[in-house]
This record gives C-alpha cells, sequence and structure tokens, in this order.
C-alpha cells in the first residue's frame, strides 16, 4: 500500500515543477517558499518568474517615476 501511494503521488506531481502559475505560488507563500523545490535551479527559476512578472507591472506604468496620487476620503 505504501509503494502504490507513494508511485500515485510521484504520478500526479511529476511536472509540478513545470506549471509557472505553481511556480510563483509556492515561491510566493511565505510556508512554503523554497523549501520543496526539487533544487536550485527550479528554485532561480521561480525566483525568476516572480522578477520578471514584476518587471512586467513596472513596464506597463505610464510614468514609473510619479509618486502615486493620493486618496480623497471617502464623503458619500
Amino acid at each position: 500500500m505504501k509503494n502504490e501511494m507513494k508511485t500515485s503521488l510521484q504520478r500526479r506531481f511529476a511536472d509540478a515543477e513545470e506549471n509557472e502559475k505553481l511556480l510563483v505560488a509556492t515561491i510566493l507563500d511565505p510556508r512554503f517558499k523554497d523549501k520543496f523545490f526539487s533544487g536550485p535551479v527550479v528554485t532561480e527559476r521561480a525566483k525568476s518568474r516572480v522578477r520578471d512578472k514584476i518587471s512586467s507591472l513596472n513596464i506597463g506604468s505610464k510614468n514609473p517615476n510619479k509618486e502615486p496620487s493620493p486618496k480623497r476620503p471617502y464623503t458619500g
């Protein structure tokens, strides 16, 4: 039974490190961070994906040096 469970888990999660969303979610979750990646190559790939996502957010802004405008208080 133990071997069957192990085989089943390996089959189900074999390609988990290929899923970009799972990589990013795992590296950002403070409970997991990089504890469960198979090695430093996968860890660095996950960190690189997060950096790429952050960079794409900064590129899309109209003026990256401009301070955000302060929020007006709700008066409704």
